[in-house]
């Protein structure tokens, strides 16, 4: 976890599987609220990585977005974020943290009409390789998806944007959106952080 710039509120919005806090920055006070989030699949650290980068970003400039109130979370699935830490092995598919304590996919494990408890995970080169993941008994039934969408009810966030580095370009364009930076801003703000 990188430091949290002081003067930004900590609202922590559940707990994982094995009792970790799922933490939530705040950053400003408008009526415009925007929401992050990173470490869906434990294992993709570099959306851990944008989410506190940002917070320090929006943290230092915001200023410039009086309307607007931003919500990031890091890190949802901290319980897979912590074992990919502790057992790296992106060389190998990164397959280590991808999953909660329950060993559920929780990017399968919300509300959806189609919803499934069994899916496939798409992998490899081109996503040759297949395997089946567990989405969970029911949609919502792990105490992180349900906490995100709790939070997101509560507070009646309409924009929301869920960081996955497999669209980065995308997310990229996501962020220079509704953050309202420009590319060159943008460029700074990731090569000197």
């Amino acid at each position: 976890r990188q430091p949290i710039p002081e003067g930004i509120d900590s609202l922590p919005i559940g707990l994982s599987v094995k009792g970790n806090k799922i933490d939530c920055y705040k950053i400003g006070d408008g009526s415009k609220k925007v929401l992050f989030v990173g470490g869906i699949h434990g294992n993709e650290v570099g959306s851990v990585k944008v989410c506190y980068r940002l917070i320090e970003w929006l943290h230092y400039n915001q200023a410039q977005y009086k309307d607007s109130t931003f919500y990031i979370i890091p890190v949802l699935n901290s319980d897979g974020y912590t074992e990919a830490l502790k057992n790296p092995d992106y060389w190998q598919g990164g397959r280590v943290g991808r999953f909660n304590g329950n060993g559920v996919d929780l990017n399968r494990n919300f509300p959806t009409p189609s919803f499934q408890s069994k899916s496939v995970w798409g992998m490899g080169k081109n996503y040759s390789e297949a395997t089946e993941v567990y989405c969970g008994p029911g949609a919502l039934s792990e105490p992180e998806t349900k906490a995100l969408v709790e939070f997101v009810q509560k507070e009646n966030i309409a924009m929301r944007m869920l960081e996955d580095p497999n669209y980065r370009w995308r997310t990229r364009k996501t962020i220079l959106r509704k953050t309202g930076m420009t590319e060159s801003e943008f460029e700074e703000f990731m090569a000197t952080h």
